[in-house]
């Protein structure tokens, strides 16, 4: 155990419910993550106090899960999902349990969750309970599903990419067993939600080890998406992205070479919208790269650039920072000539007016001594028919 202190917050609900009669531990991911010294963002308590009962001891209380027993409790500044020991019944979406019975055990709670390092209790005194063997996985490094792992994956096939993701997230390799089920009944995932799928897969790529994210498509788990696998290498580029969520999936589509993995993902339309600019925009080259950030600044050109590094590899976003740094080039905002200037000196007003910016803003970062109006309108007039 690590010297990880729980807060007084979440400390008080568990003397609240114990005070009440009733046992209480901090259960799953936040015993898992005090155990590695990990930081803790959700805190999840299981008691064998109905959720009449928890309403009852508490004040401030949400009924957020009701069905499955679950209660959230608000505790100064902290709100923790508090939970009734259960066992599930039958899982007939390969999701969520039809149905759920109430026990007053400990272990039977235990026994229902996903994987070992998940499995473990720890009461308010810093007692763990830990019946299938967390800590040893978690000094092994191991993902192991508790129980029968094809019986846990036929369950809810959102636990396979779980797996996948705690794997790259840790740094763990995935049981035998676990990663044999995974490999069996991987397609399954196709039945699941496909955000879902979006927010397992962006944690995957916010990763140390977005290349983890191979092991689910070698499976099968994104078949209902795309029939495409990525190249090693360029997911493995995806970690030098900065961490962005709408980049790193637009990263993956990329290199997939598959636009409509987006959409049927539900990503977000800015992602769409970049990869559409990735495939199009040319920036493979200082002077290229020079003539996009001209028409659409470094933003937009910043990103398109760390695309095209992922896929292709190279060294495309370090050059735009190095034309950055210089201060050598020029915008449409310090181009010495505009729209207006160029409709009053008699071109009609249309779309050639941005095609002509366009050109002007190209030629003045070859030749940038022709950045003046009289120059500039010059150089107008004659493409007025361009």
């Amino acid at each position: 155990m690590s010297n990880f202190k729980v807060p007084d917050s979440v400390l008080i609900i568990l003397k609240q419910l114990e005070t009440a009669g009733f046992q209480a531990y901090l259960v799953g991911g936040c015993v898992r993550d005090m155990i590695m010294g990990r930081s803790i963002h959700d805190w999840d308590i299981t008691t064998d106090a109905s959720s009449d009962e928890i309403m009852t001891v508490f004040r401030s209380t949400i009924p957020t899960g009701i069905k499955y027993g679950t209660v959230t409790v608000m505790s100064r500044s902290t709100k923790a999902e508090v939970t009734t020991f259960r066992t599930d019944g039958t899982y007939g979406d390969m999701r969520h349990p039809e149905n759920v019975r109430f026990v007053k055990n400990l272990e039977e709670d235990l026994a229902r969750r996903d994987f070992t390092m998940n499995a473990m209790a720890m009461d308010m005194r810093g007692n763990v309970t830990d019946v299938f063997g967390g800590r040893d996985d978690i000094k092994k490094g191991l993902i192991r599903c508790v129980g029968n792992a094809e019986k846990r994956f036929s369950e809810d096939a959102l636990r396979m990419l779980r797996a996948v993701r705690f794997s790259a997230q840790l740094g763990f390799e995935i049981e035998q067993k676990t990663e044999a089920a995974m490999e069996k009944l991987g397609r399954n995932v196709a039945g699941i939600s496909a955000e879902r799928v979006l927010e397992e897969t962006v944690k995957m790529l916010m990763s140390p080890k977005p290349e983890a994210v191979l092991k689910a498509f070698e499976y099968g788990m994104y078949s209902g998406i795309t029939d495409k696998i990525p190249d090693i290498a360029a997911v493995g580029r995806i970690g030098r992205i900065k961490k962005e969520k709408c980049l790193k999936i637009c990263a993956l589509a990329y290199i997939l070479g598959d636009p409509e993995f987006l959409p049927k993902i539900k990503a977000e339309s800015k992602a769409v919208k970049l990869y559409k600019l990735a495939d199009s925009m040319a920036c493979d080259s200082e002077k290229e790269i020079r003539y996009a950030v001209a028409v659409y600044g470094f933003g937009t050109v910043g990103a398109v650039c760390m695309l095209r590094d992922a896929k292709f590899g190279g060294y495309r976003f370090l050059t735009m920072k190095k034309i950055k740094k210089s201060g050598n080039y020029i915008t449409k905002n310090n181009l010495q000539i505009s729209g207006e200037d160029i409709i009053a000196a008699g071109i009609e007003k249309g779309p050639q007016i941005g095609a002509i910016l366009t050109a002007l803003l190209r030629h003045v970062n070859d030749v940038p001594e022709d950045n003046n109006e009289e120059t500039l309108l010059k150089l107008a007039m004659s493409m007025e028919n361009m």
